[in-house]
């Protein structure tokens, strides 16, 4: 029982800085309190951050639930104080931190995924071009030129699923919830991969940070594929229909009409 008394007032005292207690009862047989607490109202947010970020340090995530009025009257708690915002507040038990051993293995395991992912894509993309869309072949002198192209596109593909996860990392740690690297996830050829995921181990507990971790991968995603796009156009090759033909009847044995046509033909496909 002592154990949990002083738990219980490590807890009380980190409250008591960013917060009014209105209740605090210790709970017999546990090392949770209930604990009633009247809002900041003028900086919600900071008091709620910093008293998460003291209580992570004692292995303790919080969560904060407003009181209706039925709680307000069981708890037997001062009329003049129901139209304040009153909440309570929810301990959960967390692990301190992944060990040692844990974080090894899952790094080897991410690496080796990522490692997996990319040899995927960039055969998937080999696969897509020779097989499935034979029609921008002939724009490529040779072979190599050709797959130095495909490698390039794809890897630029892949950036736009990695750095849109990494979005999601950067804006967890900004609020100082636990993130795992991304997670990527190789599929069979032509589809190259089946995505990526991250592990938040701290859910994200007010409005503003579920916001800012889900659009900070939009965001991210949304940098790096429009500068992808300006280095497409910038290196991109651009002909006359003309030439295209002329390049498309040296390289694969068609007649001009039959050359004409293949053209047309895909071309209807993408409108």
């Amino acid at each position: 029982m002592s154990k949990a008394l002083r738990v219980s007032e490590k807890i009380k005292r980190i409250v008591s800085k960013y917060y009014k207690i209105i209740i605090f009862k210790e709970v017999p047989y546990s090392f949770l309190p209930i604990c009633i607490v009247e809002a900041d109202l003028a900086d919600p947010e900071a008091s709620f951050k910093k008293t998460q970020q003291e209580l992570k340090q004692k292995g303790f995530q919080i969560k904060l639930e407003a009181l209706s009025e039925k709680d307000i009257k069981s708890y037997d708690i001062d009329e003049n104080l129901t139209q304040i915002n009153l909440y309570f507040i929810n301990f959960i038990p967390k692990e301190l931190s992944i060990s040692e051993e844990k974080k090894k293995k899952y790094s080897k395991i991410q690496v080796g995924l990522a490692l997996i992912t990319g040899f995927m894509v960039v055969l998937s993309g080999i696969f897509y071009v020779n097989f499935i869309e034979p029609y921008y072949g002939p724009l490529y002198r040779s072979t190599i030129e050709t797959h130095t192209v495909i490698f390039f596109f794809c890897i630029g593909m892949l950036a736009i699923i990695v750095v849109h996860e990494f979005g999601h990392v950067i804006f967890s740690k900004r609020h100082h919830l636990e993130c795992s690297h991304p997670f990527l996830i190789p599929g069979p050829p032509p589809l190259g991969m089946f995505g990526a995921f991250v592990s938040i181990r701290d859910d994200p507990q007010t409005r503003n940070q579920q916001f800012d971790v889900a659009v900070g991968g939009i965001i991210f995603g949304f940098i790096i594929a429009f500068l992808l796009v300006l280095i497409g156009f910038f290196f991109s090759e651009f002909m006359n229909t003309e030439d295209y033909i002329a390049i498309r009847m040296m390289q694969s044995d068609k007649t001009y009409s039959e050359a004409a046509e293949f053209i047309r033909d895909r071309l209807n496909n993408y409108n």
